[in-house]
C-alpha cells in the first residue's frame, strides 16, 4: 500500500479575479451568456474557508460586476477628441516625429508617456508624450521583428510556458499536464525548408508529457492505484521553471503543492528504438508515441508544501537553491529546494499575489498582487522594504536584469508602467498600446527590451525603458503567458486557443 499526498477537491480561483482560463476560450469562441460564464467562474463553495476565495467573489453581484470588468475591454478608454487630454491628443510635434504615435478611432494618439515622478497614479497633466531618441528603432541590441517558427498544439489552454537554458526544450503547462517539446525540431524545419520560404511548423505531438498538481476527491490515505481513479485534471498549471542544472522542473498552480520533477535525458532504449520510462513506477509520467532515444524520462522527485489553496507564480534563485512562490492567500513563501523545506515567509499582501521577479543580485524580490500593490522584500533580512500603491490589480511584472533599476508592471487596466525604482532618480514611463489586461511580462536577458502579452490577443515588444514599440504580433486568442530564451533569440507564448507559439527574434535593422 503506497500512500500519497491528498489535496482539497475545492475549485480554486485564479490570480486574475473572475476570468479563468476556461472563460478565455469561451469568450474567444463568442460565448455571450453571462449566466453560464458566471457559473463556470464561480462554482458553489459549500464548506471552503473564505480565505480560499478572493474577497470580491463572496457576493454574487460583486462577482458579476468583477467578471465583466475583467472580461471586457476596460472602459477607461481615451475621451473624445474634443476633450483636452494629454493621453489622447497630439501635443508634441517632436514626440510625433519620433514615432510615438498610434492610430485609434481615426485619430493619431501617443502611446508612450513620461512622468518625472514614480507616482503610480499621477495627475493626467503630469504625463507628457515622450520623445524617442533617434536610435530607438535602429539599435543593434534590439529586435526589429519576430517570425513564427512553430505552433505547439498542447490541447488545453496554455497558462505557463518556459524555454530551457540551452534552447533544447520548451515546456508548456495546461490543465493538469506539462508537455515537453523539442525546440530544435522547429529550427531543423526552418533550416531544411526546400520551398524557399520559412513557413511555420505545426507540431501536434510532444516528445514527453506528465500529469501533475492532481487533486484527489477523498481526503484520506488510500492506495495509489485506488486514488488514481479519482484524480481530477481541473487544476491549471500557472508556472513552470527549469533549474540551472537543466534537468529539474518546479511546477506550481491551482493546488497546495509545488511539485519537483527530474528529467533524465538519457533514457533506456529498446531494440526497436522506442524509449523506456525509468520513473520508479510513477504512473503519472509518460512518453509520447513519437518518442526517440533523446526523449526525456520524467520522474517525480519531491514536493514543496504550502497551506495556501494555489500558487500563481514562481521564481528560482540564480544558484537553483531557493524557490519563491506567490500564494493565493497573499503570502510569499521561500523553500529550500534540496531539503524541500520552508525557510522563510513574507507577509503583507492583503489579497492573492499574482507575480514575482528577483533582482539581478538575488537579494531582493518584487511581487505584485490583487490588492493593487507592488512590494519589494529583502531576502536576507526577511522584511518588506518598499510598497507602491496602484489603482488597479497587478497581473504581471518584471525586473530589468541590466541597465538600471527598472521595474515593468502590467495592470488590469491595460497599462504598463515602467518605474525607475532607484532612490536617486524616481521617474516613470506609461505605455498604452494594449487594449485589455496585461497578463504576462518578461525582460530579455540583455535588459534592452521586454515583451508583454494581453487578453487583447497581442504580444508586443518594447524598448527599455521608454517603450518604443519594436514588434507586435496578433494571435487568435488571449495570450496568457510568455518567456524569452536565455540568449534572447526566441520567444514562446501560451494562449487560450490551446497552443503555444514559438517565435524567432530578428535583429536586422530597418533600411
Amino acid at each position: 500500500m503506497i500512500s500519497v499526498c491528498v489535496y482539497s477537491a475545492a475549485t480554486m480561483f485564479g490570480p486574475y479575479g473572475a476570468f479563468m482560463p476556461e472563460n478565455f476560450a469561451a469568450f474567444a469562441a463568442g460565448l455571450n451568456n453571462p449566466a453560464s460564464v458566471l457559473n463556470a467562474a464561480f462554482p458553489p463553495h459549500n464548506s471552503n474557508p473564505s480565505s480560499h476565495l478572493s474577497p470580491r467573489s463572496l457576493h454574487p453581484t460583486a462577482a458579476l460586476n468583477d467578471l465583466y470588468s475583467s472580461m471586457r475591454i476596460p472602459q477607461n478608454l481615451p475621451p473624445p477628441v474634443s476633450t483636452p487630454n494629454p493621453l489622447q491628443t497630439i501635443t508634441s510635434t517632436v514626440a510625433a516625429s519620433s514615432g510615438n504615435l498610434v492610430e485609434r478611432n481615426g485619430t493619431k494618439q501617443h502611446y508612450s508617456f513620461h512622468c518625472d515622478s514614480s507616482d503610480p497614479v499621477p495627475p493626467a497633466t503630469s504625463l507628457q508624450p515622450f520623445t524617442f531618441p533617434s536610435n530607438a528603432f535602429n539599435s543593434d541590441d534590439c529586435p526589429r521583428q519576430t517570425r513564427i517558427l512553430s505552433s505547439l498544439m498542447h490541447g488545453d489552454v496554455v497558462c505557463a510556458v518556459t524555454i530551457s537554458d540551452l534552447n533544447k526544450h520548451i515546456y508548456t503547462g495546461g490543465k493538469g499536464c506539462v508537455k515537453i517539446w523539442d525546440l530544435k525540431e522547429s529550427l531543423h524545419h526552418q533550416t531544411n525548408n526546400t520551398n524557399g520560404r520559412s513557413s511555420p511548423l505545426t507540431i501536434s505531438k510532444p516528445i514527453g508529457q506528465f500529469e501533475c498538481l492532481v487533486r484527489n476527491i477523498f481526503e484520506t490515505k488510500l492506495s495509489f492505484s485506488f486514488c488514481s481513479f479519482f484524480k481530477s485534471r481541473d487544476a491549471y498549471i500557472r508556472s513552470v521553471k527549469v533549474l540551472p542544472d537543466g534537468r529539474t522542473l518546479i511546477i506550481g498552480g491551482e493546488a497546495s503543492n509545488i511539485s519537483i520533477w527530474d528529467l533524465n535525458l538519457t533514457p533506456s532504449v529498446t531494440p526497436n528504438g522506442s524509449a523506456l520510462a525509468r520513473d520508479g513506477g510513477n504512473s503519472n509520467s509518460s512518453i509520447s508515441s513519437n518518442s526517440s532515444s533523446t526523449s526525456p524520462v520524467i520522474r517525480a522527485k519531491g514536493e514543496l508544501q504550502s497551506k495556501a489553496a494555489a500558487c500563481y507564480a514562481l521564481a528560482i534563485s540564480s544558484d537553483g537553491k531557493l524557490c519563491f512562490g506567490c500564494c493565493s492567500d497573499g503570502n510569499i513563501l521561500v523553500w529550500d529546494i534540496q531539503n524541500q523545506s520552508l525557510v522563510r515567509q513574507f507577509e503583507g499582501h492583503t489579497d492573492g499575489t499574482s507575480c514575482i521577479d528577483l533582482t539581478s543580485d538575488g537579494l531582493r524580490i518584487w511581487t505584485g498582487g490583487l490588492d493593487n500593490t507592488v512590494r519589494c522584500w529583502d531576502v536576507r533580512e526577511g522584511r518588506q522594504i518598499e510598497q507602491i500603491e496602484f489603482d488597479s490589480q497587478i497581473f504581471s511584472l518584471g525586473y530589468c536584469p541590466q541597465d538600471g533599476d527598472y521595474l515593468a508592471v502590467g495592470l488590469e487596466q491595460s497599462l504598463i508602467d515602467v518605474l525607475n525604482v532607484s532612490s536617486s532618480k524616481p521617474d516613470k514611463y506609461r505605455l498604452t498600446l494594449h487594449e485589455s489586461c496585461v497578463l504576462s511580462l518578461k525582460f530579455a536577458r540583455s535588459g534592452k527590451w521586454f515583451v508583454s502579452t494581453s487578453k487583447d490577443n497581442q504580444m508586443i515588444g518594447w524598448k527599455t525603458p521608454y517603450g518604443a514599440k519594436l514588434f507586435e504580433n496578433k494571435e487568435g486568442s488571449s495570450v496568457l503567458s510568455c518567456d524569452v530564451s536565455q540568449d534572447d533569440r526566441f520567444i514562446v507564448t501560451g494562449s487560450g486557443d490551446k497552443k503555444a507559439t514559438l517565435y524567432e527574434v530578428i535583429y536586422d535593422k530597418r533600411e
